[in-house]
Formats: C-alpha cells, sequence, structure tokens
C-alpha cells in the first residue's frame, strides 16, 4: 500500500469536492450543464456524525458533476479503488429522456435496468422533458412515460425519480434534487466510513508488531479524514488528525528502529507548520515511516487547516503554542547534529506565522469575551516566546548590542557585560500589578539570576510566583519556583526557601521527576532537623489534606450508632506532629440525624497526631438517627457539612504562596495566628427499615478475576414478604424488571442488559439474575450494578448495601511475546 504514495497525494490534491457521475443516457448532458451548476452548491445537506451518529447540518456543501465516461472516473483495482475512495463518486446520477412510451418499454427501460441492477452505487433517475407547455399532446406523452418510469423504478421506501422541464417552472425540483443527491451522499458517506474503520481498527492492533508500516496506516487514516473534508464534517476530520498524531507519536521511537530525524533540507528554519503542502509526502517517507521533523509539522498543518474552517483561531494560537514548546523540546535532543542555531530561528519563524494566521482569522467582538481574552493572551505569549529566542539567537550570534532598546531588551542588555545603552528607558509606576508588569519581572529576573544577582532576582521571582500561584498556573509556577528557591538559598534566607520547597512538593506530581522531588524533600528535612542560629517555624498546611471517606453513603438503623472518618494525608518527607495545627473540628448534620456527643465535637482524643509520608490518622465522630423519623419515600437528604477550623503557626505570606482567611479583618499583630477552614460536603442515607425485595451480589469465583476473562455475575433476588397492591408496580404476570448498569471502559457486557425474570409473589421466593461479562482494566474497580427500575428504592434492600470494589488482575503473559534473554 505505501507504494502508492505518490499516486495518492497527486489524487489528493487533484480534488476538493464531493463528485456526483452522471451516467448521459439520453445525451441531455451538454443541454442541462449548466442548469446544474448554476444550483451548486447545495444549500442544506443533511449528513451524519461518525461517532455520534447524530444529525449534522452542512450548509452549502459544493458537488462537482462529472460524466462517467470522464477519464478521471476509470475503473481501477479493488486496491486502488479503496485507498481513493475519497475520489470515486458519492451519487450517481442517470440523465434520461423519452416521449414515446413504447420506446421506453422495449429499450430505455431495460437499459436503465441494466445499468442499476447489479451496482452497489447510489443511484437516482433525472427525467428531462422537452415538451413545450403549448403543446398539450407532447406534455401528455411525457408525463405518461414519467409515470411508468416511477412505477418501475420506485418504491415506498425510496423514492428515486424526479422530473426536469426544460420549457417550465423547476422551483420543487431543484428542491427534490438536493435532497436525493443529500441521501446518495449520506449512505455512501456512511458506507466508506465502515470500510475505512473496519480497515484502520485490524493496523491499529498490528502497531506494537514487527509486519507495522506506519505508511499504510497514514494511508488509510488520511482517506478517511480527507473524506470528512470534503463533506464538510470538518469535526471528524480534525478528530482523525488527532488519533493519527497521537498513534505516529507513540510508534515513531520504537525500539530497535532508528529513524534519521530530519531538519537538514533547504530553508528547513522557515518553519512549515501551518504549509502542509510544502513538501510532498515521498520527500520524507522513511522507510515504513516519515521523518520526525517534517511530518509532526505536516500533521499541525492540517489540523490547523481545519480548525480555521470551523473558525477557531484561538485554538490555533492554543495548540500552535503547545506545539512549538513540545517540537522546541524535540530539536533540543537533536541539537548536537542540526545546524546551528536552527532550534532559536525556527521557533521565531513558527511564532511569527502562527501570529500572522491567526490574527488574519481573527473576528474581534464576534467570539465570547472569555474566547476572546485568551485569543490576546495567547498572542502575547507567542509574542513573547519569539522575542526571548531572538535574544537567544542575539546573543548566541553575538549582535546583542544592536537590538532595539526596548524596557524589556534594556532589563536583559543591562546585565551583560558589554555598556549599558544611552537612553535607559523608563518603566510606569504601577507596571509590577499589571501582568505585563510581572512577565517583566520575571525577564529580569532571569537575567539576574543567570549573573549571579540573587538579591534582585529573588524580588522579582516573589511577584512572579504570587502572580502564577494565585491564578493556579501550576507549570508556570514549576517552572520559576525552583530558581527562586535557589536564590533564596544563596541569600541564606532559610525561612523562605524552606517555604519555597514545601511549596514544590504541594505542586501537581507530574510536574516534577522523582530524582527532583527527592533532592526537595531531603532539603526540607535536613534544614528541619539542622541547628539553626535563628530557627524560623515552618508552614506546613500545604502539605496537608482532609478528606471525608470515600465509598457508599454511610447507612444507620435507629438507635445504632456509626462511625464516620476523616482522612489526613501528610506530603511531608519526614514524621511532623500535629500539634502545630490547632483543630477545632465539628460537624453540621443533615435533617434526620444526631451526634452521638452533644457538642458536635470528635470522639477522639488522639492528639497531637504523629502522620508520617504515605500514612493516615483520622477524626472519629459519633452520629445516630432520630428517634422520630419522617416517612416519605425520599432516602437521600440534604447534605452533611463537615468543618475543620485550624491555626497555622508561622507566617504564610512568607514564600510564593499567600493563605485564605476566615476573618478578613484580622488585625496585624495576630498575623501569624490566621484561622482556616476546611469544609467537606458528605450525605448520609437512612437504611431501609422494612424491605420487601432484597438483592444480593453473590460470591464471586475463588480463582479471582483477570482482565480478558469471561466471568459470570450473578446476584440473588429474594421476596421477603408480599407486596401491597398500591406498591406492587412491579408485578406484571410474576415478571421483575432489571437492569445491568457498568462503566463500559472497564467491564464489556456480553449480552442483554436489561430484561424480566419471574418471581413468584409468594414470601420467600428467589430467583438468580446472571449476566456474562470481561474486565477490561486491572485493578480494583466497581462492578457491575443490578437495579430494579420499577421497585421504589423504600422496598428494596441490597447486600452489600453500596458500591464497592472488586479486584481486578492483569491478563496472563503470552508466550508468543517472550523473547528469551542471553
Amino acid at each position: 500500500m505505501a507504494n502508492y504514495l505518490a499516486q495518492f497525494q497527486t489524487v489528493k490534491n487533484s480534488c476538493d469536492r464531493v463528485v456526483a457521475a452522471v451516467e448521459d443516457v439520453s445525451d441531455l448532458w451538454p443541454t442541462v450543464k449548466g442548469l446544474f451548476e448554476e444550483h451548486q452548491p447545495l444549500k442544506r445537506a443533511l449528513l451524519t456524525n461518525n461517532r455520534t451518529r447524530n444529525p449534522v447540518l452542512v450548509h452549502n456543501l459544493p458537488v462537482e458533476f462529472i460524466l462517467t465516461t470522464d477519464a478521471r472516473l476509470r475503473s481501477r483495482s479493488p486496491q486502488e479503488q479503496f485507498l481513493f475512495w475519497f475520489r470515486e463518486p458519492y451519487a450517481t446520477l442517470l440523465l434520461v429522456t423519452c416521449e414515446d412510451l413504447d420506446e421506453f418499454k422495449n429499450i430505455l427501460k431495460p437499459r436503465l435496468k441494466l445499468i442499476v441492477q447489479n451496482d452497489e452505487r447510489e443511484w437516482f433517475i433525472v427525467f428531462v422533458s422537452k415538451a413545450h407547455p403549448s403543446n398539450d399532446q407532447a406534455t401528455k406523452s411525457f408525463k405518461k412515460v414519467y409515470a411508468k418510469l416511477e412505477v418501475d423504478f420506485s418504491s415506498k421506501k425510496r423514492e428515486r425519480c424526479c422530473k426536469l422541464d426544460i420549457h417550465g417552472p423547476n422551483a420543487n425540483f431543484w428542491e427534490d434534487l438536493e435532497l436525493k443527491i443529500t441521501e446518495c451522499i449520506r449512505n455512501t458517506l456512511d458506507r466508506r466510513v465502515l470500510f475505512y474503520e473496519d480497515e484502520i481498527r485490524k493496523l491499529t492492533e498490528q502497531r506494537f508488531m514487527p509486519i507495522w508500516n506506519f505508511c499504510n496506516f497514514f494511508i488509510l487514516k488520511e482517506s478517511l479524514a480527507f473524506i470528512f473534508e470534503m463533506a464538510h464534517l470538518h469535526e471528524d476530520a480534525l478528530r482523525e488528525y488527532d488519533e493519527l498524531e497521537l498513534c505516529y507519536l507513540e510508534t515513531v521511537n520504537m525500539p530497535g528502529k532508528q529513524r534519521e530525524f530530519g531538519g537538514f533540507d533547504s530553508e528547513d528554519d522557515k518553519a512549515t507548520l501551518l504549509k502542509p503542502g510544502s513538501k510532498p509526502l515521498t520527500q520524507i517517507v522513511q522507510d515504513d515511516s516519515f521523518r520526525e521533523f517534517d511530518f509532526r509539522q505536516y500533521l499541525f498543518a492540517c489540523q490547523s487547516r481545519l480548525l480555521f474552517k470551523l473558525n477557531r483561531p484561538s485554538e490555533v494560537s492554543s495548540r500552535g503554542y503547545s506545539f512549538v514548546i513540545s517540537f522546541a523540546k524535540a530539536l533540543t535532543l537533536h541539537e548536537s547534529v542540526l545546524p546551528f542555531c536552527l532550534r532559536e530561528v525556527w521557533v521565531i519563524n513558527a511564532c511569527l506565522a502562527l501570529l500572522d494566521a491567526t490574527s488574519s482569522h481573527n473576528h474581534d467582538g464576534v467570539v465570547a469575551p472569555d474566547i476572546e481574552k485568551e485569543f490576546y493572551r495567547l498572542q502575547g505569549d507567542l509574542y513573547s516566546l519569539a522575542r526571548v529566542k531572538f535574544m537567544r539567537l542575539g546573543y548566541l550570534i553575538g549582535y546583542g548590542t544592536d537590538i532595539e532598546k526596548s524596557p524589556l531588551n534594556s532589563a536583559c542588555l543591562s546585565m551583560l557585560p558589554w555598556p549599558k545603552p544611552a537612553v535607559w528607558p523608563s518603566l510606569p509606576p504601577d507596571a509590577s500589578s499589571e501582568r505585563h508588569g510581572v512577565v517583566l519581572d520575571g525577564e529580569i529576573a532571569a537575567v539576574c539570576f543567570k549573573h549571579g544577582k540573587y538579591d534582585l532576582a529573588a524580588n522579582s521571582y516573589e511577584k512572579v510566583c504570587a502572580l502564577y500561584a494565585g491564578e493556579r498556573w501550576q507549570d508556570l509556577l514549576a517552572e520559576v519556583l525552583p530558581n527562586l528557591a535557589e536564590c533564596q538559598k544563596n541569600l541564606n534566607d532559610h525561612a523562605g526557601y524552606m517555604s519555597s520547597c514545601v511549596r514544590l512538593l504541594s505542586l501537581d506530581k507530574g510536574l516534577f521527576s522523582p530524582k527532583e522531588r527527592q533532592a526537595f524533600q531531603i532539603e526540607v528535612v535536613n534544614l528541619a532537623h539542622s541547628e539553626m542560629e535563628n530557627p524560623v517555624p515552618l508552614d506546613v498546611s500545604s502539605l496537608i489534606t482532609f478528606s471525608g471517606s470515600t465509598g457508599p453513603p454511610l447507612q444507620l438503623c435507629d438507635g445504632d450508632p456509626g462511625t464516620l472518618s476523616v482522612t489526613v494525608w501528610s506530603g511531608f518527607p519526614d514524621d511532623i506532629t500535629l500539634d502545630s495545627l490547632i483543630l477545632d473540628a465539628w460537624l453540621d448534620l443533615q435533617e434526620g440525624f444526631v451526634h452521638g456527643k452533644s457538642d458536635g465535637r470528635p470522639t477522639s482524643t488522639f492528639f497531637p497526631l504523629v502522620v508520617s509520608p504515605g500514612s493516615r490518622a483520622a477524626v472519629v465522630f459519633s452520629i445516630s438517627l432520630e428517634k422520630t423519623m419522617s416517612s416519605g419515600k425520599d432516602l437521600l437528604l440534604p447534605e452533611s457539612i463537615l468543618n475543620i477550623k485550624y491555626e497555622i503557626n508561622g507566617d504564610r505570606a512568607a514564600g510564593a504562596h499567600k493563605p485564605v482567611d476566615v476573618d478578613a479583618d484580622h488585625s496585624g499583630s495576630d498575623s501569624e495566628r490566621r484561622a482556616l477552614v476546611f469544609k467537606s460536603a458528605i450525605v448520609l442515607q437512612r437504611p431501609v427499615l422494612d424491605p420487601c425485595l432484597t438483592v444480593g451480589f453473590l460470591p464471586l469465583p475463588s480463582d479471582g478475576l483477570r482482565v480478558g476473562k469471561l466471568i459470570t455475575m450473578q446476584w440473588r433476588v429474594e421476596r421477603l414478604k408480599e407486596l401491597k397492591r398500591s406498591e406492587a408496580v412491579e408485578q406484571q404476570h410474576d415478571e421483575v424488571l432489571y437492569e445491568v448498569n457498568a462503566n463500559s471502559e472497564n467491564w464489556m457486557i456480553a449480552g442483554r442488559k436489561r430484561g424480566h425474570v419471574c418471581l413468584s409473589q409468594e414470601k420467600g421466593s428467589r430467583v438468580v439474575i446472571s449476566i456474562l461479562c470481561v474486565p477490561l482494566v486491572a485493578g480494583y474497580v466497581r462492578p457491575p450494578q443490578l437495579s430494579l427500575p420499577n421497585v421504589e428504592e423504600e422496598n428494596v434492600r441490597s447486600n452489600p448495601p453500596g458500591p464497592h470494589l472488586v479486584c481486578v488482575l492483569p491478563p496472563l503473559l503470552s508466550s508468543s511475546y517472550c523473547v528469551p534473554v542471553k
């Protein structure tokens, strides 16, 4: 299939519209061609979304009419036809005329039957009447022939004929023609999409095997994307390119296959991420795949083209910025073999190309204000990135002194060894309270940090970190906070340094490698255990998390006390004593529940708590049901609120984040003791005290569950008592409706999920409901759940009473994938 790559690209570049073939049976096309082309494009074509199967209304869908005798529709081999299906006709229009009924029966009808009898094409007939309105005899003759044509070729299920009067009014004809062409396009599109998806699925299953060939996969995947694009189903086309990119990144660096990265051709530094046709695919193909440097830009260019057609320039900016950052990292990995400064020049050109393209497609005021605001923020980020790379390029090639003396550039130039510029631009006094001012602070800090001016760098980094933390931009905070910590360490600012390290440990785990996180932990522990001349209080509240218990709602019977646990997680790298947190916890209960203790405080007295890394401690409350329970069908009542009020010993303002205060009007004297509150909503559920039916989950097989292994899930339904006539809503000839619900990502259900079982109305009658299913993921997952939709919840008791988890083991290793180790 990869041998067709050159032909595939040539054919794809030569067509951009859906093709409708014209079978000119009666030599009418020269007469009516102009009329057909005048009524293009299709004004309203109702097609189908591929994934959701929802109807999609496409406006102004262009259709190209081509005679079946045209060389472009020549017969191809089955292999070629499947590859170039996007070029094959989506509808076949049979153009006929006939005035004599005998001629129709003896000549025209057999010919039409021969054309359509063994053809899978989507077709319909256009009957052209040449009769002049003043010629009644001719008009009647054409009408008789057309009536017979409809009887022979149309049916109740589908109308396949329409009539065009050359000399008469045809307003209804063009609407009818558009509906018939649209129906043919929709049916053909659905059939071809199913074929491509089946072939793509087969190849996808082989992507980690030695026989995998990405070129074959690419031709099928892009053919499907191009089919969607020609049909103006741009969302479907974009999804195909997104999946193609993921598959390429997943397989491009497979072990055992060393490929050339690329980037050595002339003008490769010009960044072609918005020009999909800058290089022919045959030029960038390499063995069974493509060069990464060129192919990733090609994919992004195709995605951007579709996003512009969808009128989403802001998303092009967003994706473009992420792509430039990611691609620059790839260039860094190959920097030692790439031309000098290729990375810097490519990034500059890529940013400028994105800025130019997105600005020309942007429509001010047309989109929502938040989208427009995000768009201009991304524009600023692209300009900033391009300027940083431009400064880097100037520094590398030694022309830094000739760079324009702007405020940002001057800040950088002031730290370099050459003389400062003659004109020192002034900054507005409130620049640090604006975003652009904070960006300036960050760049000044970076230059100062590079040249060892740690005091100046720390002052600027403090402002930047405060902005990023306040806006919750953790990715950006993770880039600059280590530099702030390094400055504080070099300045012997132990309080600030420890606070920054703690803040680093509280960021998302994915932002740092395990080794980097371990280094921060070691620093904090060493400082905490060292004998400091001036000990400082350390705020570790950002490493402590409170949470209610997970799982089903707590069920209590009247007078039966229960416990509700509150878990405290510590992310601190060493044992800590929580006497530095002054807890004062209470629980506001919902209606129908009372505290075991009158003050609502926890029953636990084990304070101070000592929490080790990865361990848990609990604060326990005792609650019970009220003596007088209101009757009703609603079992779930409004939620309860868990409140944990705690105070921190130390100044939280130090470092890169600030606290959220309970009392906004605190005085400066008690700034070291500020009350903070953690709240969590908890739903308590009353038990079913007088059930009529009970549903029990039967034990699983003793050998356990395993991914890919077919198992039987069983539930036993037992009648505890007869239902009253007013309550017996589920009884229809002793049948009970059941329904099995399961997460499709975790389980595959074999057979029916919903049905009826026979359960006698007598007390004690039982029935077992069984389904076959296959676990899809390993780990602790929630099993399928059985419900009785036609039975009120107050009449059913479940065992276990709520959602639970089962353990699914990984699949057994296959010997076909085992390779002996020498």
